[in-house]
C-alpha cells in the first residue's frame, strides 16, 4: 500500500505538476511600495521585499491564474495580472512596473 501511494504521488507530479513551486519576481522602483501580495489558486500570500521589488512562491498544484497586487503609500495599488501559469514553464515569472503599469518581462530580478 505504501509503495502504491508513493507511485501515485510521483505520477501526480508528472501529470499535473503538483510538486515544485511557481516563483514570481516583480521589479518596482518606486519608493512608495509598501507591500505586495501574490494570489494564485484563489489563495493570497504576502511577497518578500527585495532590493529591486518583491519575490514570492506558490506551490505548483496545477495550472492556474491570479494576480500580484503592489500596495503603495501614495495612490492606487498596481496590479500585475497573472494570465495563466502551467507546469513545466520557465521560472521565475517576472514582471516590471514602469509608470504605474505592470508588464511581464524576461528581465531577471535575481540576476
Amino acid at each position: 500500500m505504501r509503495g502504491s501511494l508513493a507511485s501515485m504521488m510521483a505520477f501526480c507530479g508528472l501529470l499535473v505538476g503538483c510538486s515544485g513551486e511557481h516563483r514570481f519576481e516583480v521589479v518596482f522602483g518606486g519608493p512608495d511600495a509598501e507591500r505586495a501580495e501574490l494570489t494564485l489558486y484563489g489563495e493570497t500570500t504576502p511577497m518578500a521585499r527585495t532590493a529591486e521589488g518583491f519575490t514570492g512562491t506558490r506551490q505548483n498544484r496545477a495550472d492556474g491564474s491570479g494576480r500580484i497586487v503592489i500596495y503603495r503609500s501614495s495612490g492606487e495599488p498596481v496590479i500585475c495580472p497573472i494570465g495563466y501559469v502551467a507546469s513545466g514553464e520557465d521560472e521565475p515569472h517576472r514582471f516590471v512596473v514602469r509608470d504605474d503599469v505592470c508588464n511581464w518581462s524576461q528581465e531577471s530580478v535575481s540576476g
